[in-house]
């Protein structure tokens, strides 16, 4: 991110990219970077959301689905989705 470190969509790409290699921390680690760049971006805080969840981090998650329901005029797809996996995920850990 060398050639525009405020480039809050590179951060969420590379994000995505990392986390379909395998890398989830680094994907998590990223995404929070372009959040801090941009904090308002819904797709960014879906995706520390899902990525906090997978990583069982269920406070990040909620936090992040938190702000997306602020972010998110209702009736918000994105935010109910990502509610149904913080639930799965609440659900896995118990397991």
């Amino acid at each position: 991110m060398t050639a525009d470190p405020g480039n809050a969509r590179a951060f969420l790409l590379k994000g995505k990219a990392q986390t379909a290699l395998g890398n989830k921390e680094e994907g998590l680690r990223l995404v929070s970077v372009g959040l801090e760049i941009e904090p308002g971006d819904t797709e960014g805080l879906r995706l520390k959301g899902e990525y906090a969840a997978e990583l069982g981090q269920i406070e990040e998650a909620e936090t992040a689905l938190s702000r997306l329901r602020t972010m998110c005029a209702a009736p918000c797809a994105a935010a109910n989705e990502l509610a149904q996996l913080i639930d799965k995920a609440r659900d896995t850990e118990k397991d």
